[in-house]
């Protein structure tokens, strides 16, 4: 027993150590071209929301920790982020010198990419024995296109493509765990369905739609083949390391991720369905489908011809997380593209076929010449999609050069003010794109605040573009009751303001009535008010003549404050 158990030992260690480079290699090359991308597309045109609100987060953080030290800073933000502390806390212990670089985020992509890449190829190998096809999958994932994208890809800090890798590898644990037999892969999955939610806080919805009612049904299986207490023994382990790890973070965001899994709510089954199409195009296009078309057939031959064992509740699973996405955004009636990208890695896992066991030796030298075949032309394909990518970033639309010329312009005077500095914009969202821009184009730190507390769970916001953002946080009052509660802030706190020159065209520029009064309201008042001093004129592209003003005589903590608080006081 011993001479024949340690061959098979030694040779699964072997190829555990190449999928395992395999996947490090893959997912670094993937984020180093994707990184390329990015610094091409925001070498010409704006940065852009909410990526850049993560950016600027993660300056914020990386003063506080000059400030107050690592442990300090790390323990606030584990207490505070109420969107992402698994991509932040690790960088504040362990790398705080990467807050500051526009990519340092990557730091806390990878393992995600890497731990998804290993668990795909590793179990491709246990249930087909045929390591050639795991790298094979492996390599084609990564052609996706969509990864590749400026706006939406790897290298653009939104939150929840980089999720669904610790998503996609909870699913895979579940389908390894033997119906929540096996504990160590019980374990695997509830360690990555903790750091899918502390990743983005509205995955927690989408990994208990997707793995909850396989968990259940695991659960049923168990209970009926062996007992009540092996179930709940294995349910009650998920639960008490998904607590230990998020606990704080699930009583006190919980209900908000529940009912709230995204933002663009109401719309009818058939837009969304269209939509969630039209978005996950780039993802599968060109080439992609193709080959996970023939990969299908390949695995349904093996099936058909008895050369491998279907795994029936695993395909049924698939077929579920294959739609899943699909139904929870129709339900809510979500148009959003961030919240579709959860359902990428569902449904390439569906395509490629992971639930069939070890095969004969009928089509063992077709899927080998096969999978050698799909390697090279992963390769290949990597590299062009990227320059494609890299070639569409470079080129960007006349809107995008003015905005950016803008961006730039407004930079450049809000550096000359010095570190410190305490901003708003009252005629669009900007803030936050412009701290962005100043501190990486001129290294100068300046922050722009989003709201004051107030009696919204988020405060109360000091300007937006959308109404439910004035709603929320001034229920039942008018634009024009909110206005001189809006300037009272603004003179209290902020150092500069960029306006619109002339007040009157706020009401004709803005598109809604609140933004509209509010600008109209600033800007009258910062004019004719003896306490700010007009330091600079900007022509924007879509509103027109801008001012900058810096208030004379301004609060002198105002910075340090916005360091440690979301909202100011």
């Amino acid at each position: 027993m011993t001479t024949t158990s340690t061959p098979v030992r030694r040779n699964e260690l072997i190829v555990l150590i190449l999928l395992l480079t395999a996947s490090v290699l893959l997912a670094g090359a993937a984020s180093y071209l994707a990184v390329k991308v990015e610094k091409v597309y925001v070498a010409h045109s704006p940065y852009f929301d909410d990526a850049v609100g993560y950016l600027v987060k993660n300056i914020r953080l990386s003063e506080r920790v000059e400030v107050d030290g690592r442990l300090s800073a790390a323990w606030r933000e584990a207490v505070a982020n109420d969107r992402n502390p698994a991509r932040t806390v690790p960088l504040v212990l362990l790398a705080p010198s990467l807050l500051a670089h526009p990519y340092g985020f990557m730091a806390t992509a990878i393992p995600g990419m890497v731990v998804f890449l290993f668990l795909l190829g590793w179990t491709l190998y246990k249930r087909g024995g045929h390591w050639p096809y795991s790298l094979a999958v492996m390599s084609l994932f990564m052609t996706i296109p969509g990864f590749y994208g400026a706006y939406h890809g790897l290298a653009a800090y939104w939150l929840d493509l980089h999720a669904s890798f610790w998503i996609g590898s909870a699913i895979l644990a579940l389908f390894n765990s033997n119906g929540l037999r096996t504990w160590r892969w019980v374990i695997v999955y509830a360690l990555a369905v903790a750091l899918a939610f502390l990743s983005r806080f509205i995955s927690v919805t989408v990994v208990m739609v997707m793995t909850g009612p396989i968990v259940l049904f695991y659960a049923l299986q168990l209970w009926r083949s062996e007992s009540w207490k092996v179930a709940v023994s294995r349910l009650a382990a998920i639960l008490a390391i998904v607590l230990a790890l998020g606990g704080y973070y699930l009583i006190v965001l919980g209900p908000v991720a529940i009912s709230n899994p995204t933002y663009a709510m109401g719309n009818s089954w058939r837009d969304v369905i269209v939509y969630m199409v039209r978005v996950l195009r780039p993802y599968f296009a060109n080439l992609v489908p193709l080959v996970l078309a023939f990969l299908f057939v390949l695995n349904l031959m093996a099936v058909l011809l008895k050369q491998a064992t279907w795994v029936w509740e695993t395909r049924l699973a698939l077929v579920w997380l294959a739609v899943a996405q699909f139904i929870l955004l129709a339900a809510t009636g979500t148009l959003q593209e961030h919240t579709t990208e959860y359902a990428v890695i569902p449904l390439f896992l569906f395509l490629v076929w992971i639930d069939f066991l070890r095969e004969g030796k009928r089509l063992r030298w077709l899927r080998t010449a096969i999978s050698i075949v799909v390697i090279i032309v992963s390769i290949f394909f990597i590299y062009r999609y990227s320059n494609l990518a890299l070639a569409e970033a470079g080129k960007p639309d006349r809107e995008a050069v003015a905005l950016k010329k803008f961006d730039i312009e407004v930079a450049k005077h809000l550096a000359e003010q010095g570190d410190g500095l305490a901003f708003q914009t009252f005629f669009d969202n900007r803030g936050e794109i412009l701290t962005a821009e100043t501190f990486y184009g001129h290294g100068v730190k300046v922050l722009s605040p989003t709201r004051y507390d107030g009696p919204s769970p988020y405060g109360r916001t000091f300007f937006s573009m959308r109404d439910f953002a004035w709603e929320g946080g001034y229920p039942g009052l008018k634009p024009e009751e909110i206005a001189p509660m809006v300037y009272q802030k603004a003179d209290q706190w902020l150092e500069f303001v960029i306006v619109f020159d002339d007040p009157d065209q706020a009401l004709q520029r803005e598109e809604n009535n609140y933004a509209g009064v509010v600008a109209q309201y600033i800007a009258k008042q910062v004019r004719d008010d003896g306490r700010w001093e007009k330091v600079f004129d900007v022509e924007h592209p879509v509103y027109g003549k801008l001012a900058g003003y810096r208030h004379k005589s301004p609060q002198p903590d105002a910075f340090d404050i916005l360091l440690r608080r979301v909202s100011l006081p």
